[in-house]
């Protein structure tokens, strides 16, 4: 089976969404952290989402970083059908689009990261290499050609950026391994000086200056370099990952929440045996540190950089892979994900239960048009039945949760849940990642996860 999204098993039981792929500490992770930290999870996204300003943007120069971990951890975030995530890319795209021009108008992305202000002092510049890592990364998962953003080549200005390090505030390996993953998510070069500057600002007991957090930022830069590239990072990274482990406390913890999270996706980038670090044990911290609102710490810079721990992922998974290569965000226009208004697709759904029933419940005929998920379908096919098909679903941060299906619900507690498969086998996704094709008999099978 085709998907556009993210391919991981899928198992919808009750309001929790457990996948593969997020398992948050590897095949095994207990089930009471995963579900824990699910919930976690969605109490964060929708906190984020309570703190939007009027312009569907976040305040203080966040939006980026709050869309880029957004679409990391949820790759269905970004899509045709919904209009505040659409609102909230386009926001980002207008931040950067003035941040360029201000620093076009001051020359600032051909000199100096550095300029003065009126009084004679310095002024950030709001697209130094570090902070434009972020909007390039974001822009990127989200379906947009970052080497033509309206007219801008971000790859190429970052590039001219990266070389003239140290320069104003960029300055530290922190930034640096930052700039490193942009390219390096974006499947752009990456010059060989960069990797050496890196290598010669290591220390010889493998971390850099400033510490745990800029060492755990090179692991997952170097992370990405070794798994997309051909550049030989293996001393840098080796020795990066020794010194991480190493600074590992007695209670698990590497510091604060924050460096908790960066740490946990850094070995999670490199690999590591997640019971070699204790892995559910450092998430039990940072969960701990959740507020009753559902923000983490320092409210949003630092839920940003937590969420990703929440589900399994780093900052180095950062893909487009979701995109139509036909049709990546330009100039002119902001690409969600493959739509085709004229075209229709033509399914079945079949509701079978073997556990507590006769065995097949129902099959359903009807026709969608094409980029409708399955969850619209089913929608649909409720309507057009008027209820002889009929289910529940409760709408997550992960998705909408199938709770009940012609009167049969889930339940956690006898471990029982609604499969999805096709002729091609078992779904690689839940309801709303699931995209029928022309003539797809997909089914829903009441079936245990024990």
């Amino acid at each position: 089976m085709k998907s556009f999204f993210q391919i991981c098993v899928v198992a919808i039981v009750g309001a929790i969404v457990f996948c593969d792929a997020f398992e948050v500490c590897g095949p095994g992770t207990n089930d009471d952290l995963q579900s824990e930290t699910a919930a976690a999870y969605e109490r964060a996204v929708d906190w984020l989402m309570t703190e939007q300003n009027e312009r569907y943007g976040w305040d203080h120069d966040v939006t980026s970083r709050v869309v880029l971990s957004l679409q990391l951890t949820k790759d269905t975030w970004f899509n045709c059908h919904d209009l505040i995530s659409q609102l909230n890319v386009k926001e980002m795209e207008i931040e950067l689009l003035a941040k360029l021009s201000h620093a076009s108008s001051r020359n600032d992305d051909s000199d100096s990261d550095e300029d003065d202000d009126d009084n004679g002092g310095n002024n950030r510049d709001p697209v130094s290499a570090g902070r434009l890592s972020y909007p390039i990364m974001a822009l990127h998962g989200t379906c947009h050609d970052v080497t033509n953003f309206h007219g801008h080549d971000l790859i190429e200005l970052l590039n001219r950026k990266i070389r003239k390090y140290p320069d104003g505030d960029f300055n530290q390996f922190f930034q640096y391994a930052w700039a490193v993953l942009a390219l390096c998510t974006t499947n752009s070069d990456i010059h060989n000086d960069y990797i050496e500057e890196i290598r010669q600002g290591q220390h010889e007991d493998g971390g850099f200056d400033l510490g745990t957090d800029v060492t755990a930022m090179v692991v997952t830069a170097m992370s990405c370099v070794k798994k997309n590239t051909d550049h030989d990072v293996d001393d840098i990274l080796d020795k990066a990952v020794d010194k991480l482990l190493g600074s590992q406390k007695d209670d698990g913890q590497f510091r604060n929440i924050n460096t908790n999270a960066l740490v946990v996706q850094a070995l999670t980038a490199a690999g590591r045996d997640p019971t070699s670090w204790h892995c559910e044990t450092v998430m039990q911290h940072i969960l701990d540190e959740q507020e009753v609102s559902g923000a983490f710490g320092v409210p949003v810079l630092t839920t940003f950089q937590v969420l990703p721990s929440l589900t399994g992922t780093s900052f180095a998974d950062v893909s487009n892979a979701k995109c139509d290569e036909n049709n990546a965000g330009g100039e002119e226009t902001t690409t969600v994900l493959v739509d085709n208004e004229n075209a229709t697709v033509a399914m079945s759904l079949t509701v079978i239960n073997d556990i507590s029933g006769p065995g097949e419940l129902g099959t359903y005929q009807t026709t969608i048009m094409f980029g409708m998920n399955l969850y619209q379908a089913m929608l649909q096919i409720q309507d057009e039945t008027n209820g002889d098909f009929n289910f529940v679903a409760r709408d997550t941060a992960w998705g909408h949760s199938i709770q009940t299906i012609d009167g049969v619900s889930a339940s956690v507690e006898a471990k029982l849940y609604w499969s999805i498969s096709n002729e091609d086998g078992r779904s690689n996704t839940g309801v709303d990642g699931f995209f029928p094709e022309d003539g797809d008999h997909v089914y829903f099978t009441y079936t245990s996860w024990a």
